[in-house]
Formats: C-alpha cells, structure tokens, sequence
C-alpha cells in the first residue's frame, strides 16, 4: 500500500522516494486449506499488511534515527524519531526469507539490500555480526534459526557465481548502471557479504 499526501505541498516532499508499507508476521502454513497463499492480512478497516516470516529479528535491537535534516522531509515532519531495524539482523531475516515461495520473484532484490548493508557498515561489521550471534544463541527457537541461516548463506554466497550474489550483481547493475556509478563485480560482493557471515 501506498500513501501520498492529500493535499498539494508548497515543499518538495519527494513523495515518489518513499512508501509506506505494513507488515505482520506470518507463522504456520504457506496456504489455506484451498491451496491459496497466505500473503496478506486486513488489520483494520481499509489498511493490508504483508504476512512475512521472521519478522520479529526486525523489531530486535533497532536503531533510533532523528528525521530532523534528511532530504525531502516536510518541516512539521523533522521532530519525528523513528526505530529502523538493526542491520545485522535486516540481513539475517532477508536471508531467511529467501527461500519462501512467495518470496521468488523479490529475492534478488533483497540478495542486493544485503550487499549494501554490509557495504555501507563495513567498518563495523564484526560488532554488528557479534550482537547478532549473541541475541540469538541466547533464545533457543532462534538459535535454529541462526543455523538456518548459516546454512542459507552457504548457498547464496559461498562464491562468485552462487544464486545470491549473481542475483544481487543482476539487480545492482541495474540500478547503479544508469545513475553513472561503479557497479561491484562479483567477487566484491561475495567478500562483502562474507565478511559479515564469518563473525556469525
């Protein structure tokens, strides 16, 4: 679902850059007894959310993030504090989510959010790995989680030409081709992503 303003802004308000979209954990079966994909859930009148699995990783440790100076954000709007989820744990419930049925044709997309996680916190990947691998050893359902997507990553990014880095590479070509910017190879994004994967 997508929200734009009501009314004309005298500011540039960039409404096209952002999207306001809910999600709501999904547990239990893929589909109905008819075989129909569980994919959303009404949560109140006129509103749909996602069903997505591991959602709560995402709620785990987030990050709070003053709105107050970035771009294309209304006056009236900048006191507002938001919560983002903690990177690691951003990475490690793309990664696990990757497998689903209903998650196929967005997989490639969510292979290239996680390069760029760990390309813009490289610097503090290992700290970052390390709350991760605390938070969840520490919770027994999520301790098979955690192996779960040890063994996942294994798969996606184990070397150059492995699903989740060529499809990462596919999608950041794309994008970062036409903006004028270099585009990783490969090879980089399997380091990267690595890099965060062995202090798991």
């Amino acid at each position: 679902m997508k929200f734009v303003p009501k009314h004309p802004s005298t500011e540039a308000v960039y409404a096209e850059q952002y999207t306001v979209e809910f999600l709501t954990s999904l547990t239990g079966p893929h589909a109905d007894r008819k075989g129909s994909a569980i994919v959303t859930r009404d949560i109140q009148a006129g509103i749909i959310a996602q069903r997505l699995r591991y959602l709560d990783l995402l709620l785990e440790i987030p990050w709070t993030v003053s709105l107050a100076g970035l771009p294309g954000i209304p006056k009236e709007a900048q006191a507002l504090v938001v919560r983002l989820p903690h990177p690691g744990f951003f990475i490690v419930q793309k990664i696990l989510i990757s497998e689903e049925r209903n998650r196929r044709e967005k997989r490639p997309k969510d292979m290239a959010y996680g390069y760029q996680v760990v390309s813009l916190f490289r610097h503090d990947l290992a700290n970052l790995a390390a709350e991760v691998r605390a938070r969840m050893e520490a919770n027994p359902a999520w301790r098979r989680w955690l192996e779960r997507f040890k063994s996942l990553s294994q798969v996606l990014f184990s070397y150059p030409e492995a699903p989740g880095v060529t499809e990462a590479h596919t999608v950041l070509r794309a994008e970062m081709a036409g903006m004028g910017q270099d585009v990783p190879n490969p090879s980089m994004i399997q380091a990267g992503v690595r890099l965060f994967l062995m202090h798991c």
